[in-house]
């Protein structure tokens, strides 16, 4: 037992330390047009209005499924939440459950010891990285994929239990109507589980779905989608022209594998994150604590990855067994989402943003486990990311404290109160345009 009480310790610690980033300063949220057009409509159906039956257009001109707000609606009337903070605390305590739940996974459905350390390591990695804890302080429909995403994951490892594949094929059919990213992981996983998920873990057991339950749990999840296929049957705008060559981006394996190392600031803050990296200021003198820990996160992460290399080559020959799974619930997971859902994704050849993960989590994460665990010592460079991304998303959250607004988000909800602003007024301010000569006009 003594032993294991470090990682006990930092689970706790960890876990503690993701309730205060999530949920210090509820006022400094992002709220700009998106996000109160869904407020709106919480208020709407509080009041006693109709629940829209479809959600808010999507970048590409597509109106989303109506339970992308839907789920915000019933998380506004569980926590009776009057106010946008109100329901961004709703989002971050239900994220919070997310993160807690999916110790779940190694505690009771994993047997093998390594796959276990890779689990419980992933999920801590999960409780401090900048990105999940600035999602998961948003009204946005990815923001609360984290709870459905674990539920799938755990019903989807008792697949050989008749609740198992109803609740895995209810979520797979629900996720894709909070965010249609979840299209792309859902038949994926359904393939590479088809294919070869019908072995666990533990030598030769079978463990074959129960494939009549999860087409039921799959029709009842999809019920409530027919008002949204009407619309794309009938009404959907015509598509707009694709660029050939955003395929050879790979934007979403660029995500998939630098999500989890703390270092995607520029996501959350625009060019404002060099400013941060002077944080914390004490006494009115920068600390650089950020800019130290970046750079920390920069070798750690050259390290994982070349750990990951360097296993790749040394099961260079068994490739296929990689591409299959390796007959692990863990291997199909990270398999089908790599080569299946990231291939669905990358060769429409459309724009991939990196809120698009939270359709994965926490499969990243637990790729990056695995990568650096492959070779002794893993765990004191996944403890650098965990303390790395700490120190980065304090900083971040104490930068846009400080100053109520910044390049990316523009100008916070307690900015847009004090200066009595809309949202819609509180959008960052465009890059002043320059002259040939490099002066601005």
């Amino acid at each position: 037992m003594s032993a294991r009480r470090p990682i006990h310790l930092l689970i706790v610690f960890g876990i503690v330390a993701g309730v205060v980033l999530r949920l210090a300063w509820p006022d400094d949220i992002h709220y700009l047009g998106d996000e109160a057009w869904t407020f709106r409509h919480v208020e709407d159906a509080r009041e006693g209005g109709s629940w829209a039956a479809l959600g808010m257009p999507s970048s590409r001109g597509v109106k989303n499924a109506g339970m992308s707000v839907w789920v915000f609606i019933v998380l506004g009337m569980i926590s009776r939440a009057a106010t946008p903070p109100g329901l961004t605390r709703a989002v971050a305590v239900l994220a919070i459950i997310a993160h807690v739940a999916a110790f779940f996974v190694p505690l009771r459905l994993l047997k093998d010891e390594e796959e276990k350390k890779q689990w419980t390591w992933a999920i801590i990695l999960t409780l401090t990285n900048p990105i999940l804890i600035f999602l998961e302080r948003k009204i946005w429909a990815q923001s609360v994929l984290p709870i459905f995403m674990i539920g799938l994951v755990i019903a989807w490892m008792r697949r050989d239990t008749r609740p198992g594949s109803l609740v895995w094929g209810l979520l797979g059919a629900i996720i894709g109507q909070i965010h249609m990213a979840g299209f792309f992981f859902a038949p994926a996983l359904a393939l590479w589980t088809k294919l070869f998920g019908d072995k666990t873990p533990d030598a030769q057991v079978a463990k074959k779905a129960r494939w009549s339950m999860w087409i039921l749990g799959s029709a009842i999840g999809a019920a409530p989608a027919i008002p949204w296929l009407l619309y794309l049957a009938r009404d959907r705008p015509p598509a707009n022209a694709s660029e050939w060559w955003l395929r050879f981006r790979l934007e979403f394996y660029q995500y998939f594998f630098s999500d989890p190392t703390s270092m995607s600031g520029e996501y959350i803050l625009g060019k404002d994150i060099l400013t941060v990296m002077k944080y914390p200021i004490v006494a009115n003198c920068p600390t650089y604590l950020v800019g130290v820990a970046d750079g920390v996160l920069a070798v750690a992460s050259f390290v994982i990855a070349l750990r990951a290399v360097m296993g790749l080559w040394e099961r260079r020959r068994d490739w296929k067994s990689i591409l299959k799974g390796g007959g692990t619930d863990t291997g199909v997971l990270i398999a089908s989402t790599l080569a299946g859902m990231g291939v669905l994704m990358t060769l429409p050849s459309i724009s991939i943003h990196r809120h698009y993960m939270l359709a994965t989590f926490p499969i990243q994460y637990v790729w990056t486990a695995r990568a650096a665990l492959r070779k002794p010592g893993g765990e004191k460079w996944l403890a650098v990311l965990f303390a790395g991304g700490l120190v980065v998303s304090a900083g971040i959250l104490s930068y846009v404290h400080a100053t109520g607004e910044n390049a990316e988000m523009g100008k916070t909800y307690a900015t847009q109160q004090r200066l009595g602003i809309a949202p819609e007024d509180a959008k960052p301010k465009p890059p002043a345009p320059t002259n040939p000569s490099g002066g601005a006009h």
